[in-house]
């Protein structure tokens, strides 16, 4: 889909095929700014679109989470040592 098409016309006409994952490394950043940028995502977002995330920072790591299963998201997440990955796919309409 060109990018110079206004957005509601890519969220409307995308094609029926499995979604591309996009990724986000927010590992150099602390709290706030991995959240801010997956909200950024998030208003773009179609149903059935996943970001993989990763983060360092602890305080992300609990909060984006949350932030994204109270908006009814589905998120996978894997924690070690360095920090986490997050696997989040959006459910039903973005507002």
């Amino acid at each position: 889909m060109p990018a110079d098409l206004p957005s509601i016309h890519r969220h409307c006409c995308r094609p029926r095929i499995e979604q591309k994952v996009q990724d986000f490394d927010f590992r150099e950043y602390v709290c706030p700014e991995p959240l801010i940028q997956s909200k950024l995502w998030l208003r773009d977002a179609v149903a059935g679109e996943q970001a993989r995330i990763q983060l360092r920072d602890p305080g992300s790591c609990q909060d984006i989470p949350r932030f994204f299963r109270r908006l009814g998201h589905q998120v996978e997440l894997a924690e070690s040592s360095h920090g986490c990955q997050l696997i989040i796919t959006i459910k039903g309409r973005v507002i």
